[in-house]
């Protein structure tokens, strides 16, 4: 999912940071069963709180499996996991994640006093609101391709075992890098004498 250690090693945090944030700050709390709202019936309550708990379990387990190294656990799939459990949809999720992203660009841009923290607010109301909107509206049919890459590539032979397959890269539809300097300054953010940001 990236193309150096250091934004591996971020991205791996962030997720995990972010189901926890789930497990921790919106999962039910086990004393609630105990507090039945006026005007709901328990047997609806159960029901959503048996549906709760399922999903609960669900985010559990991924950020137990991520723990234990075997899925890797990157912030955009943790970012999938934790919309999904609060039921949001995909649309909503899509702009909060980028809304989220540019918010997360501009904080770097004043830490790094480029802008002040005024002009960013400016920005993030009326310059990256209507571009995130815009860009949820380009992007509402992407898709990753595994899928359906997953389903063309299992009637091909298993390939050597010291053997590349490339052809698993053709697809047009795959994740790639849209700034290949910023992967190189990023590969070298570890070789700094003084870092400013937490990666």
């Amino acid at each position: 999912m990236t193309l150096n250690h250091i934004t591996r090693r971020a991205s791996k945090a962030q997720g995990v940071a972010l189901l926890t944030l789930f497990s921790k700050g919106f999962s039910l709390p086990n004393w609630s069963a105990s507090f039945v709202g006026e005007g709901t019936s328990e047997r609806g309550e159960s029901i959503h709180t048996a549906h709760r708990k399922k999903l609960e379990a669900l985010v559990d387990a991924f950020k137990s499996s991520i723990r234990r190294g075997e899925t890797p656990g990157h912030l955009p799939t943790c970012w999938g996991v934790l919309t999904a459990a609060l039921l949001l949809s995909k649309e909503r999720s899509q702009q909060l994640f980028l809304f989220l992203y540019a918010r997360s660009l501009l904080s770097a841009a004043i830490r790094l006093n480029t802008i002040g923290p005024y002009a960013s607010q400016q920005l993030l109301l009326h310059v990256v609101k209507g571009m995130v909107e815009r860009d949820v509206s380009n992007c509402s049919s992407v898709r990753t391709g595994v899928t359906e890459l997953t389903r063309s590539h299992r009637a091909l032979p298993t390939p050597a075992p010291l053997q590349e397959d490339w052809t698993r890269l053709e697809a047009d539809d795959l994740p790639a890098t849209t700034w290949p300097l910023g992967e190189i300054i990023a590969a070298r953010h570890d070789l700094q004498h003084s870092r400013i940001f937490n990666s």
